[in-house]
């Protein structure tokens, strides 16, 4: 599941464990393309292969011009491990009250939702 073609991506704001004290989507606005992993169980073997795989790509990624945003439900703690695990260059953000991975239909399978910078309004 994700959000439908066309539907405006909700704002978000949340605490990350690499790059600073939060993320918020706002601060994306105008980038070419912002892609949001929400893996749903940090360490699970589909969640680290697919951030791990994503992270050791991050270059390839950077030359689409794409900004990678994680967003797990799991504690900040966790998502520290896991970032630190997987290489990741890129903020995982902790949505440990699972409002934001509910808004963006994540939590019933992993998703990789891509919002081109026309969609954030």
């Amino acid at each position: 599941m994700c959000l439908a073609l066309g539907v405006v991506a909700p704002d978000f704001e949340l605490p990350v464990v690499f790059g600073g004290d939060t993320v918020r989507l706002e601060d994306y606005k105008g980038k070419n393309f912002v892609v949001i992993l929400l893996p749903p169980l940090a360490f699970s073997s589909a969640c680290t292969s697919q951030m791990c795989s994503v992270a050791e790509n991050y270059s390839r990624w950077e030359e689409l011009g794409a900004e990678v945003i994680g967003i797990s439900t799991d504690s900040p703690y966790v998502n520290q491990k896991f970032a630190e695990e997987c290489g990741a260059s890129f903020p995982i953000a902790s949505d440990d009250n699972k409002i934001v991975s509910s808004e963006y239909k994540g939590l019933l399978e992993e998703v990789i939702e891509t919002i081109e910078g026309g969609g954030l309004r």
